[in-house]
């Protein structure tokens, strides 16, 4: 669908894979799916994981940064839906992001589904069958939802740290004293919020980097290596061969047929 709303489409809805949006004069409602990252911009960072919710406005463009592989649910609307929104849900207007249930999550994408087979279908009186489904995307993301908590935000600060510095020897202990968190803490909280580990995070990262480099670049795979943090040349193939079933050499060989 398009990103752009009208008169005729009060709101588009697109599932996708890119943590990349269409800023400009439309609102956005983003729902993370799947993935972890963070959000961040002049004044605050968030932490992306499944069940966030980020309100982004048009003078708005935080950068958001992925760190796996992600699907996002976008709600792009104009300035007289958010107005109805609004009138909806009087917090909508007062919060930037939210955290919903797994079940809450389920409702989000029936209500996404639903506003497109209205859309689609054009039958008499859609648009006020889309607009009662977008009051109650509104209610649901902006009355009861949870906001993110310190702990929360010291971890995202930990992935943009990631995102920046993943080229370095970045240990736990590192991870650690950046949030001022103790090391068990910080693991702890890590997994509980995310699902996986800090090192597992990162080598996911450096994993998704080398495979930018290996597609575009001619590199040898040990400078590849050194690019992406990797202590040695067979330690990344051998890390890269067990997450990806195939040795860097072949998978590139394998990615620039496609």
């Amino acid at each position: 669908m398009e990103t752009i709303p009208n008169e005729s489409c009060p709101v588009s809805v697109i599932r996708t894979a890119a943590a990349q949006y269409a800023a400009g004069e439309s609102y956005l409602i983003r729902i993370v799916l799947s993935g972890c990252g963070a959000a961040t911009d002049e004044k605050s960072v968030v932490l992306l994981r499944p069940g966030t919710a980020v309100l982004i406005r048009p003078d708005e463009a935080p950068r958001i940064e992925m760190l796996t592989e992600a699907m996002f649910l976008d709600f792009y609307f104009n300035q007289e839906t958010a107005a109805l929104m609004k009138s909806g849900a009087p917090t909508f207007a007062e919060h930037h992001t939210r955290q919903i249930s797994a079940a809450e999550l389920k409702q989000v994408e029936f209500l996404g589904d639903a506003i497109c087979s209205e859309q689609q279908a054009k039958k008499p009186g859609y648009a006020l069958a889309v607009m009662e489904k977008l009051l109650a995307l509104a209610r649901l993301l902006f009355q009861d939802g949870k906001q993110d908590g310190k702990p929360e935000r010291k971890i995202a600060e930990s992935l943009l740290f990631i995102t920046e510095n993943y080229f370095r020897d970045i240990t736990l202990r590192d991870l650690g004293e950046f949030t001022g968190m103790s090391i068990s803490y910080y693991r702890r909280s890590f997994r509980q919020f995310l699902g996986i580990s800090p090192i597992d995070c990162l080598l996911n990262y450096r994993l998704r980097q080398s495979e930018t480099i290996l597609r575009e670049t001619e590199l040898p795979i040990a400078a590849v290596a050194v690019e992406t943090g990797f202590s040695d040349a067979n330690y990344f193939s051998r890390i890269f061969s067990r997450r990806k079933g195939m040795n860097p050499r072949k998978w590139r060989q394998l990615s620039r047929k496609k």
